[in-house]
């Protein structure tokens, strides 16, 4: 690869970065321009070996010579080179079969392409899946064009459709320049003759001869990879040859490829994970990405944690879990299903995957069902040809089907009763049974068929041949069988503990589950919830749930899931006082189970969610409030008629709550906030008058926006005169309160009833326009119905004129109410018709404050009129000047700009004005001047200034000159004046603003043009492609270095985050400017969930960023002063975010989250801070396993309190 690549000097990268910003170009402009893939172009300018072609090719659109930017080899090094490939390139050493290179590739292809058939799933056809295309093959790609090899796991559980996604990524790697592809199928190793012979760790360290090892070697380590390198290589090529010896030959002859393993899970054990991984190792260190799949059973109990099983190779794993099927692929799978089935009949299909989905929508267990292929190809398989599914079909019952037809029938007797068909099930049960017993220390899936107590007689082969066919039960290549998923071990063992024959088994496994630490039989769950869902009578359900203690969260859930299924409200309410006294942990399993429930049973077991409400604790009433929302929601026209108690019950809450920010408010209008959400627009569609009537009855524990939203839902035209009549009664009781979105709302509800509720006797506001506009009512009230009438006179010129009149010529105790009337107006668009209605009024005078007033109008005006209107305005102003020229000076001044009646005015009034007024009108006549002939803006006083100040603003864009004096001014010692220059210079500035001249405005003492500078700066980077050079970063961390304004700090963080995910890097010094953030604000008790989550998003780009230069000790300690600064509750949905950062950390170093638990965790708990904790706890699950040897360091810990052994439980039971 050296020969081949050529890598830039420092020196060079910063030439390159120079000639990046004198063509206003940034890195990702190289990569739109289609030069190279963004992985190249960092690496490019990182340093690091790039491929010769594209650097010339960088290098010629930056305009420089490549010679004087790439690293000068050192001496030898190619004469080095060419020995190093002639001597790779000799046939008899990389092909010791002697063997041609192009022979040994078409071998690999013949065998891959073979595989590759093996992958075509059994009943669904193959469909392309997303995921493919947006995560699994750009994963491939940063391994193949990477410096850095990578493995990349695929895990799922079984039936995911692990092994038809390879297949998929097998065929788009075909059709890419990848140099060659490898496809091995464990299926094959594990049946091959070598590989039979990988046995036990004790059985192969006690017959191993010492012999001289690697450092990090074992005897059986290496003797097992040697079965591996063997085995791998023979199903790879089909040649008895090393896969090491195969991938030299293919790497030196074709270049690096891509080696596909399917189905590791078949093979994976203790003693294979130390050899596995020595292979693994070997295989990147020759360039090859390695993809393979497993079950997520296997992945997690044998390969993780990945620092303690492959040891090494944690920071190079990349790992992926398979996601459920979407719409758009349970539609395509069901319709390619039926074209399998009807090629002639394509509607059948599509109306079939239109039932299923319709479903589902409202069903939530169905769509559980729909969502994993596996379970989608039986639903297909079983329930295609009717056409249908049944409406409330769920897991259990889905099996009893599948039981019913592939094990307990004969096709070929068309009977449930034949001998076939009881020893078909026969079978089953027993297998059931031996699996039952051998599963002690986790559940044991498999078995030799020959360790069956089974006689085989001529109808029992049949039967195990039918179940064989049916695809019921599996032959693995290590010669075992095995139902051909956990989920239908589950349901068998299941069964069979329903008979008479295993009541004592059943009665140990009961007893097992109670025993203390039961924790560890926690894969016995699901098995205990089929049981209890498939016994057959009540009284048998009731016995069992009496054996077992519900206490146990899992035992908890298991029975909620169960009585769930059963359709037992009875069971579930008597579960209720158990989750209320444990808390929310088991509060969260009844609502699940709940929401899973079909539509009868939820309306059976409402009044369940109404105690809910009512009497938990704030956050299980919270979340009972959004269930609530989205039940009603789901199934509005059945369940609507339960809003009324519903909202009824959140008013019952107690008003006073002991939780921060609620304590003397209550948390009603929050949780009716939450609980109307989903109902607002379906009641829009139709505002029945009984919703309607709740939402007036419920208005005082509404919160503003949903207060706001309840009266805009008045204004349907479909809502009677009665319904709205009732609202404004309701309203009228008490002053409308000071927000604006309630201000609003009262606004438009009054303009729409207005017109129409005017002409009713005795309308509560008044019988006429000027009984409404001047009537005074409560606090608040006079303005909105000032504004409604202004909304209503801009489409009716008529009263318009006359409020006009009343203003010009009327009483001044209305001119208040007036002015406001006719400034909605003007919102309204009324502009031209209130000028065109003025100019027929010939006045011979105006009083003053008349005068006042409607200056003050009319400049709200101009905006909206054109020219010929602003000098018909002027005209008919001039007149009045005699006498009120100070008064209409402001006006003529606005209007000067367009009017050259106005201008020649101003000139005019200039003598007759005060000396004050004097000199701000000459001040305000030099926007007419050249900016050249200002003075400077020192030299003027704050008024003027801020005026020059908008004059160089509208011409900033196209005049330099205008853009510097408002950067001048940014800096200047007047708050009030350089906040209004520096505000949105990146708007303002145009194509002749850059980064380096905001950079310099951070120098300012004032906090908001610091903030206005750096949102510019940000602006410019992700909107306008400008660049910010690496040293203008480092200039601004230096200079923010002991920065303690909060938005400031924010905003700093937030640059250093885009700036490192377009670069891939973090200059020096940067994060030690994050690191100190949370200090400098806490020390003022400013540090919010805002400055948190930005900081956070900073850190998470720098981890996430590969570069090795980082500096690592600063950022853990970065991200420790995070989490031990703040509760994350109060950052908005931070959690997810916190464990991507903890995440991308624990890549970087692997002792990252054991230092947290010993050292910081503590901290934590002794704050109460369990949302923290429990980030932690999330991240340990997702990098390494729910067995992680940390959980039960931290269950030891003296500060694991009941809560953050709750969430250990439930990350366990996960």
């Amino acid at each position: 690869m050296a020969g081949r690549s050529l890598y830039a000097s420092k020196a060079g990268i910063e030439r390159a970065r120079q000639a990046l910003a004198r063509r206003n170009l940034i890195q990702r402009s190289l990569v739109d321009e289609g030069i190279a893939s963004w992985s190249t172009v960092n690496k490019f300018f990182t340093g690091k070996p790039v491929a010769r072609n594209i650097f010339l090719e960088i290098c010629h659109r930056l305009d420089l010579d490549w010679e004087a930017i790439a690293q000068p080899p050192d001496v030898g090094t190619e004469d080095d080179l060419s020995s190093s490939c002639s001597q790779a390139a000799t046939p008899d050493e990389v092909t010791p079969s002697g063997a041609e290179p192009t022979s040994l590739l078409k071998a690999v292809q013949d065998c891959s392409l073979a595989a590759r058939e093996a992958l075509t799933p059994r009943i669904l056809q193959r469909i392309p899946r997303e995921v493919v295309r947006k995560k699994y093959l750009p994963a491939i790609d940063r391994g193949v064009t990477g410096e850095l090899q990578r493995v990349i796991p695929i895990v799922g559980p079984a039936g995911y459709g692990k092994s038809t996604i390879l297949g998929d990524i097998y065929d788009e790697l075909l059709q890419t320049d990848i140099p060659w592809v490898g496809l091995i199928l464990c299926s094959s190793l594990a049946m091959s003759t070598g590989f039979v012979s990988f046995t036990s760790y004790s059985m192969v360290n006690a017959t191993f001869a010492p012999v001289a090892l690697a450092a990090d070697a074992t005897p059986s380590s290496t003797y097992q990879t040697s079965l591996l390198e063997a085995g791998f290589g023979k199903s790879l090529c089909g040649q008895p040859r090393s896969i090491i010896d195969v991938v030299d030959h293919l790497i030196s002859t074709q270049g690096r490829g891509v080696l596909l393993i399917d189905t590791l899970d078949l093979v994976v054990n203790r003693d294979f994970v130390p050899a596995f991984g020595l292979l693994l190792r070997q295989l990147l260190e020759k360039g090859v990405t390695v993809v393979f799949t497993c079950r997520d059973h296997e992945y997690n109990d044998f390969l993780e944690p990945t620092r303690e099983k492959l040891a090494g190779l944690s920071q190079r794993i990349d790992r992926h879990l398979v996601p459920n099927f979407n719409a758009a692929e349970i539609r395509a799978a069901a319709e390619a299903f039926f074209h399998q089935l009807e090629p002639d009949a394509p509607a059948r299909g599509k109306a079939f995957a239109d039932n299923i989905l319709a479903l589902s929508a409202d069903y939530r267990p169905l769509l559980d069902i729909i969502q994993n292929p596996l379970l989608l190809a039986l639903l297909c398989d079983l329930f295609a040809i009717e056409g249908t599914v049944p409406s409330d079909l769920t897991v259990s019952k889905l099996y009893q089907r599948y039981w019913q037809e592939k094990v307990a029938y004969s096709r070929f007797d068309q009977q449930d009763s034949a001998l076939l068909a009881i020893e078909k099930e026969n079978f089953c049960l027993t297998l059931a049974r031996v699996l039952f017993d051998l599963s002690s220390d986790r559940l044991c899936e498999s078995i030799h068929r020959d360790e069956l107590p089974i006689q085989f007689t001529e109808t029992i082969a049949k039967a195990y041949s039918d179940l064989l066919s049916e695809g019921v039960i599996e032959r693995l290549p290590s010669r075992k069988i095995h139902f051909f998923h956990q989920t239908l071990l589950e349901y068998a063992i299941a069964y069979w503990l329903t008979r008479r024959s295993a009541q004592p088994q059943r009665q140990q496994l009961l007893e097992s589950l109670n025993q203390q630490g039961s924790l560890s039989k926690s894969y016995w769950l699901p098995v205990v919830r089929q049981l209890l869902t498939i016994v057959e009578t009540e009284a048998e359900f009731e016995q069992l749930v009496a054996q077992l203690n519900t206490r146990d969260m899992g035992v908890f859930g298991a029975v909620v899931l169960a009585a769930t299924s059963r359709d037992r409200p009875d069971a579930l309410r008597r579960l209720l006082p158990t989750a209320l006294e444990l808390g929310e942990a088991y509060q969260r399993r009844l609502r699940q189970a709940i929401s899973s429930a079909p539509r009868p049973l939820i309306e059976n077991l409402w009044d369940m969610l109404l105690t809910l409400l009512e009497q938990a604790q704030h956050i299980t009433a919270g979340n009972t409030a959004q269930l609530a929302g989205d039940l009603l929601a789901r199934w509005w026209h059945e369940l609507k008629f339960k809003l009324p108690e519903t909202l009824a019950a959140i008013s019952q809450r107690n008003r006073v709550v002991d939780v921060p920010g609620f304590e003397q408010q209550g948390d009603y209008a929050l949780f009716a906030g939450w609980l109307l959400h989903p109902c607002l627009p379906l009641i829009q569609d139709n505002p029945e008058p009984f919703l309607l009537d709740t939402l007036q009855t419920h208005l005082p524990i509404l919160g503003y926006g949903t207060y706001a939203t309840a009266i805009q839902l008045h204004t349907a035209p479909n809502v009677s005169i009665e319904t709205q009549q009732s609202l404004l009664m309701q309203l009228l009781k008490s002053p409308i309160p000071r927000q604006e979105l309630v201000e609003r709302a009262v606004c438009d509800f009054l303009a729409v009833v207005l017109p129409e509720h005017i002409k009713i006797p005795n309308f509560p506001l008044g019988n006429t326009w000027t009984d409404i506009l001047y009537q005074e009512h409560l606090p608040g009230w006079n303005v909105s119905q000032a504004k409604a009438i202004g909304r209503w006179i801009a489409r009716d010129e008529m009263i318009l004129g006359a409020i006009l009149k009343d203003l010009v010529l009327g009483d001044s105790k209305h001119l208040g109410q007036t002015l406001i009337a006719l400034t909605e107006s003007i919102q309204q668009g009324a502009a031209s018709s209130l000028v065109h209605q003025l100019t027929q009024l010939q006045p011979e005078s105006l009083a003053a404050e008349n005068c006042k007033c409607l200056g003050s109008l009319l400049i709200r005006c101009v905006s909206q009129l054109d020219m010929d209107d602003q000098e018909r305005l002027a005209q008919w102003l001039q007149p009045f000047t005699c006498d009120h020229g100070e008064l209409l000076c402001a006006l003529f001044d606005v209007l000067a700009d367009a009017s050259s009646t106005a201008r020649s005015t101003l000139e005019q009034l200039l003598d007759t004005l005060s000396p004050t007024k004097q000199t701000q009108v000459q001040n305000q006549l030099l926007r007419f001047q050249s900016i050249s002939t200002h003075p400077p803006l020192s030299t003027f006083d704050k008024a003027t200034q801020r005026f020059l100040i908008n004059v160089y603003r509208q011409q900033a864009a196209t005049h330099a000159e205008a853009l510097q004096r408002l950067l001048d001014a940014s800096l200047c010692q007047i708050k009030d004046v350089a906040l209004p220059a520096s505000k949105d210079l990146d708007q303002v500035g145009g194509a002749l603003l850059t980064t380096s001249q905001l950079v310099l405005l951070l120098r300012s003492s004032f906090p908001g043009v610091r903030a206005n500078a750096l949102n510019s700066i940000i602006n410019l980077v992700t909107q306008h492609s400008k660049n910010l050079t690496n040293e203008e970063l480092k200039y601004i961390s230096e200079i923010t270095t002991q920065e303690e304004n909060q938005t400031v700090n924010r905003l700093i963080c937030d640059l250093i985050a885009i700036w490192v995910r377009q670069e891939r890097y973090a200059p020096d010094g940067i994060i030690a400017v994050l690191a100190g953030i949370p200090e400098r604000l806490l020390a003022q008790n400013l540090f919010d969930g805002g400055t948190a989550r930005s900081m956070m998003d900073a850190l998470k780009a720098i981890a996430q960023s590969e570069d090795d230069t980082v500096e690592l000790m600063q950022l853990k300690q970065a991200v420790k002063n995070l989490l031990t600064s703040i509760n994350i509750k109060q950052i908005r949905n931070s959690e997810s975010e916190l464990i991507d950062l903890l995440s991308a950390i624990h890549r970087l170093d692997h002792n990252f989250l054991p230092t947290l638990v010993h050292e910081n965790c503590s901290l934590l708990a002794e704050k109460g801070w369990i949302q923290n904790i429990g980030a932690i706890l999330k991240t340990i699950r997702r990098v390494e396993n729910r067995y992680s040897p940390l959980f039960d360091v931290i269950q030891e810990s003296d500060w694991c309190v009941s809560e953050i052994r709750s969430i250990i439980l439930e990350i366990k039971e996960s």
